[in-house]
């Protein structure tokens, strides 16, 4: 059987996705989007299967800027096949967000019949080999453990959650030895923001998740539906980037008064690090710009929040509208 196509407009000829790659076709009207205030499908939505015709995953690529789309892998056993959609989705917002010139993808690694093991990872990439060697994606970290690899990008996303987190703090006149802070989903990167708060004079609370200053929202890929967010009661709330709130759930938390903090905003340092790399191969350096541009940014969409009376993410969907 001949293998399939995808025909970018920046290729001089069409790329073929090979045996591994399969196409699904995403309707206009899809509810997991619709959810979340979108509703353009991506632009490639492929299945990635193994030699013996086993799902080992899918990759989604949301936009191609400049013939390439970059983005993270996400090793999950309870992935699904709009995770991958709604984080590529992420990632081209969180892109146009910060002013990036780079497309976005991202792809999710599931379990095959024997559970997730290092051997559909593998198949996995050399299954998406053609997209890869073609320059059209750039998988340029992974989610794997609840921690990001390379270790350098972790570090790059910890600063940015802690950026945004202590300026929407101060924004809400919270001195941080007085901050009453929780994380709902302890991951690794989680306890890495955690334990940096904890350098800035902040003491974890133990106490439910109601009456917070800010609570951290991280763990595998999730939608955040409004029937999730009853007993959350948080001046700030900060999503890490794999768990994904519709719009009715952040309608229930605005009305609340709380601010809502997406993934595209909280780990835009991840970007703008790994943009700046390109031309300035002085780790420390680029971080430390990174995070200047984090916080320029979150002031400015603070800024503009205040200005027009809208939420954070109502702010950067008409910032960073198709």
């Amino acid at each position: 059987m001949e293998s399939s196509t995808f025909s970018p407009e920046s290729a001089v000829e069409p790329i073929r996705l090979g045996d591994f790659l399969r196409p699904i076709a995403l309707g206009q009207s899809n509810a997991e989007l619709n959810a979340v205030g979108e509703s353009a499908p991506p632009r490639l939505l492929v299945s990635v299967v193994s030699a013996e015709h086993d799902v080992l995953g899918y990759l989604a690529i949301d936009d191609i800027v400049n013939g390439s789309a970059r983005g993270g892998l996400t090793s999950c056993s309870q992935a699904r096949m709009h995770d991958a959609v709604l984080l590529a989705r992420a990632s081209t917002v969180q892109h146009r967000l910060c002013g990036v010139p780079t497309g976005a993808m991202h792809a999710v690694v599931t379990s095959g019949p024997q559970g997730l093991r290092a051997r559909d990872r593998r198949e996995f990439e050399k299954a998406i080999a053609p997209l890869v060697g073609a320059g059209v994606c750039d998988v340029a970290f992974e989610h794997r453990l609840g921690r990001i690899i390379p270790s350098l990008v972790h570090d790059a996303t910890v600063a940015s959650i802690l950026t945004v987190a202590t300026t929407f703090l101060a924004r809400r006149g919270v001195e941080l030895q007085h901050a009453r802070v929780r994380a709902l989903g302890r991951t690794a990167l989680v306890d890495d923001v955690m334990i940096a708060l904890t350098g800035l004079g902040v003491t974890p609370t133990e106490i439910p998740h109601a009456d917070l200053d800010l609570l951290l929202v991280d763990g595998e890929p999730f939608v955040l539906e409004d029937r999730d967010v009853a007993q959350i009661d948080a001046g700030t709330i900060v999503f890490t980037g794999t768990v994904v709130a519709t719009l009715a759930a952040e309608r229930v938390l605005a009305e609340r008064g709380a601010d809502v903090i997406p993934g595209a905003l909280a780990t835009a340092g991840r970007s703008i690090f790994l943009h700046l790399l390109e031309s300035d191969n002085d780790q420390s350096r680029v971080i430390a710009r990174s995070v200047t541009r984090v916080r320029r940014l979150a002031e400015s969409l603070i800024a503009t929040a205040e200005r027009h009376g809208e939420p954070i993410p109502d702010v950067i969907r008409e910032m960073t509208r198709r």
